[in-house]
């Protein structure tokens, strides 16, 4: 309940009582007041179903505190299959048009995203080069190294492959983008890119040119 509601729903009980059912502000209400004869549907969300009400009076309540508005006195009624028939149209109804809209939405925002120099290009854009962000954080020397072991597939020794070091191969080696492949005939490591090297070097190479 809040001071801003202009209409307050007051349900007539068994023994003549009345229990507060809430309310709102008379735009909730289509805009008018309901009127004595008026039938209220209200969802009920944990029963998953709607609870129709019968108004029975309404009263203008003028208050000094400046909350004024009208008091609904209503009573629940069984649903008829009428009021079943109209409530599930009008949500079916409601389905349909927020689903046309949506579709309008999103084709207006599709025609943005495809549209330079607008918001919604440049966020697609975005969106779109995230897709090719690199896994493993490697820094500019050690993109180099994969990019060269790619290039210069025969060449497997540390000391062939410019700006590797033996850290930095073990490093690499521990996040899977390259494997220790043996020993050349002279007893010396030899270090070769693996499938997910390749794979890491596609993605930078994709993501850092992005746009270019």
């Amino acid at each position: 309940m809040s001071l801003k509601y202009t209409i307050r729903l007051y349900e007539l009980v068994e023994d003549s009582s009345i229990e507060s059912l809430g309310g709102g502000e008379i735009t909730s209400y289509g805009g008018s007041c309901p009127n004595v004869g008026d039938t209220i549907a209200r969802y009920d969300v944990l029963a998953e179903a709607f609870k129709f009400y019968n108004v029975q009076r309404r009263m203008f309540i003028d208050s000094a505190d400046s909350d004024e508005g009208w008091a609904i006195i209503v009573r629940a009624t069984a649903a008829s299959s009428l009021m079943l028939n109209v409530t599930d149209e009008w949500l079916d109804e409601t389905k349909f048009w927020r689903d046309v809209e949506d579709q309008e939405r999103q084709e207006k925002h599709d025609e943005a995203a495809r549209t330079p120099g607008t918001l919604e290009y440049f966020t697609w854009q975005a969106e779109e080069r995230a897709k090719h962000r690199p896994l493993f954080g490697l820094n500019g020397r050690e993109m180099d190294v994969l990019r060269y072991m790619v290039k210069h597939p025969r060449r497997k020794l540390i000391d062939q492959i410019p700006r590797a070091g033996l850290k930095t191969m073990e490093k690499l080696s521990a996040i899977g983008v390259v494997i220790n492949g043996g020993t050349s005939s002279k007893g010396e490591q030899e270090w070769s890119i693996t499938k997910e090297g390749r794979a890491e070097l596609k993605r930078f190479e994709k993501w850092d040119n992005w746009g270019k």
